[in-house]
């Protein structure tokens, strides 16, 4: 019941925060944000990690409003705001709570979610197991071209993984009669 009541909290909050356009109240709760992130030292990764992507959300638009000559410094502060805010609340409501048990009422949910959740930990561990690998063998002596060449090495690797195993979960799920067969 605990984890169905802060989802719902998470979900009222993310609804609450995109109608505010307010900058003071939004600094205010970016503020209040990081206060209740200091007294959790692992919790304090999610705002710097938030307050990136914010800027990396921001930064194609300001560039484009300075080239068309048209500054809005309102919504280049509320862009990141807002998206900052969001991501906060989502990262930290989502590691405290088991999201098996918020959708307990659907078996179909519930079984899509276990699933998911398999598979972030099998692509989390498998992209470890790639960095390790990586570190091992690079010696310390990594370049840019190096890290282009992992990156990419690891994009294909991961697109490929992910059909192969899309490919597994259908014909596993139409042998078992989830998925009708439609003759295509």
């Amino acid at each position: 019941m605990r984890d169905k009541v802060l989802f719902l909290l998470c979900c009222g909050l993310i609804v609450g925060i995109s109608f505010v356009s307010d900058i003071r109240i939004l600094l205010g709760t970016m503020a209040l944000f990081l206060i209740a992130s200091l007294k959790n030292t692992p919790v304090l990764k999610i705002p710097v990690y938030s307050a990136l992507f914010s800027l990396l959300l921001v930064l194609p638009y300001t560039v484009l409003q300075y080239v068309k000559g048209t500054p809005d410094f309102h919504a280049t502060i509320l862009l990141p705001a807002r998206s900052f805010c969001i991501l906060w609340i989502c990262s930290s409501v989502m590691s405290r709570i088991n999201l098996l048990k918020v959708f307990d009422f659907s078996r179909d949910l519930t079984m899509l979610i276990a699933v998911t959740l398999t598979y972030v930990q099998f692509y989390k561990r498998t992209m470890e197991e790639f960095f390790q690998a990586y570190i091992s063998r690079s010696m310390g002596k990594d370049s840019w071209r190096d890290r282009k060449n992992l990156i990419l090495s690891m994009s294909g690797y991961f697109f490929h993984l992910s059909l192969r195993l899309s490919e597994e979960v259908h014909q596993a799920m139409r042998s078992r009669g989830v998925i009708e067969d439609d003759g295509t």
